[in-house]
C-alpha cells in the first residue's frame, strides 16, 4: 500500500495549519488502527522552489495560496517527523523527474529484495 496520509496529515494539518501534532496523530491512529507503512519515500525539495514552479505554471491551488510561511511550517513538520522515521528514504526532488522516478523505483526494488 502507499502511505501519504499520516505523514502528510501531520505536516500539513499539525504543523502547517497549527492544529497540533498530538491531535492530528490521535485522529490518524484511530483511522489507521496502527497500520504502518513498510517504506516512506520523501521527495525533498525547497518550498520556495516548489512555489516558484507553481507560479510559473500558473497553477496555485488552495494550499499554495496559504503562502510561504505555511509551507515553511509544513517543511519543518516533515523534518521533525522524518527524524523519527526509521523507514523513510529521502529523495532529492530537485533532480530531473526521470532521476527522481528511477531513484524511487530502485528504493522500492531494494525493499522488495530485502523482504524475500
Amino acid at each position: 500500500f502507499t502511505e501519504r496520509y499520516v505523514l502528510s496529515s501531520l505536516a500539513y494539518q499539525g504543523y502547517g495549519r497549527k492544529l497540533g501534532r498530538e491531535a492530528v496523530q490521535s485522529i490518524n491512529d484511530f483511522a489507521t488502527q496502527g497500520l504502518k507503512p513498510d517504506l516512506i519515500l520523501f521527495l525533498d525539495a525547497d518550498p520556495r522552489k516548489l512555489l516558484s514552479r507553481k507560479d510559473q505554471q500558473g497553477e496555485r491551488d488552495r494550499l499554495e495560496e496559504a503562502g510561504e510561511d505555511f509551507f515553511f511550517r509544513v517543511n519543518q513538520g516533515y523534518e521533525k517527523e522524518l527524524a523519527q522515521c526509521e523507514n523513510a528514504v529521502r529523495i532529492n526532488a530537485n533532480q530531473p523527474p526521470e532521476k527522481v522516478i528511477a531513484e524511487a523505483w530502485q528504493t522500492i526494488k531494494n525493499l522488495l529484495e530485502e523482504k524475500r
